[in-house]
């Protein structure tokens, strides 16, 4: 089944700009994040997203990591980790919606 994409922010945004979009166009209900984004990664970015959409699930993937510590989970509210081999198969219905 194929999960909507309402809205996509590409890379190399600033910040403060994700803060102000999510604010401005309302929050998404889930967001998939590439960790290894230029400028600030996607910890930082998925910690402030946190910020502003603390309702938001987040799910974080990656080409070049095979899992992420728990800690650093924690520390950026994600919710899951699917490396971007895993993504084809991946349940991400059901990661997203709880």
């Amino acid at each position: 089944m194929a999960v909507p994409v309402a809205q996509s922010w590409s890379s190399p945004p600033m910040a403060e700009s994700l803060r102000t979009a999510a604010v401005a166009e309302g929050c998404p209900d889930g967001i998939l994040l590439d960790v290894n984004l230029p400028g600030p990664d996607g910890f930082e970015v998925a910690a402030l997203l946190a910020a502003a959409c603390g309702e938001a699930r987040i799910v974080l993937t990656s080409a070049d990591l095979d899992q992420v510590p728990a800690e650093v989970m924690r520390a950026c509210a994600a919710i899951a980790f699917v490396t971007k081999q895993e993504l084809a198969v991946a349940d991400l219905e059901t990661l997203f919606s709880g």
